[in-house]
């Protein structure tokens, strides 16, 4: 993320700037930015910011430079029509939320003055600073944001595939599971459960704990 400070520094943006271009809010911004914190008055850098993906990451990217920069053009690329609150699927799974919590339209979290476009990216020419979309359709950027999330492969550990379709294994990370998985929680008894935790990075390393 330094990284990138500077080189949105090296634009002519001061670090201040650049930090609020980035969105960064004030914890994260004075990590990484050595106590440099978001400044109150807003940019007025004139950037085309393109961001792939309309889950909890780009929403909350996009919200914040909304909010940092005077006349953004910020362009949010999202097919689905519905947004999964992912953070939700634990709770589901704990018997907290009902599975249509975490259920919202996505129309209602594109933030005001941002663009969507309803179709999926097919290509990215980060030389050109392009996206391809899947009817073909190029869009241009100055800045790009990927935050397209994940996919399940099942196939990704041998025995996965047969094993997730049994009623007594599942997982948290799918809306259909975490309700599969309060289900199996909610009916046991007595026997052995066995929760898996890698020694790897993990999309939520609390869920299993």
């Amino acid at each position: 993320m330094r990284q990138e400070i500077e080189q949105l520094a090296k634009t002519g943006l001061s670090r201040r700037e650049a930090i609020k271009v980035l969105g960064l809010s004030p914890v994260l911004a004075a990590a990484v930015g050595n106590g440099t914190t978001v400044a109150q008055a807003k940019s007025s850098v004139n950037a085309k910011v393109v961001i792939l993906g309309g889950g909890a990451g780009g929403i909350d990217v996009a919200a914040r430079l909304m909010r940092a920069v005077d006349n953004p053009d910020v362009t949010i690329i999202e097919p689905a029509n519905l947004h999964y609150y992912q953070p939700g699927f634990t709770l589901i799974s704990g018997g907290i939320y009902n599975p249509k919590d975490v259920i919202k339209q996505e129309a209602d979290l594109i933030p005001a003055g941002a663009k969507w476009i309803r179709k999926k990216a097919a290509e990215i020419d980060a030389v050109g600073k392009k996206v391809m979309l899947e009817d073909g359709t190029t869009l241009a950027f100055d800045f790009l944001v990927v935050s397209t999330g994940f996919e399940m492969d099942w196939e990704g550990m041998e025995g996965l595939s047969e094993a997730i379709n049994r009623p007594n294994v599942s997982t948290l990370y799918t809306h259909e599971h975490a309700q599969k998985t309060w289900k199996i929680i909610s009916s046991f008894e007595k026997g052995e459960a066995l929760v898996i935790r890698p020694n790897t990075t993990i999309k939520c390393g609390g869920a299993p704990m």
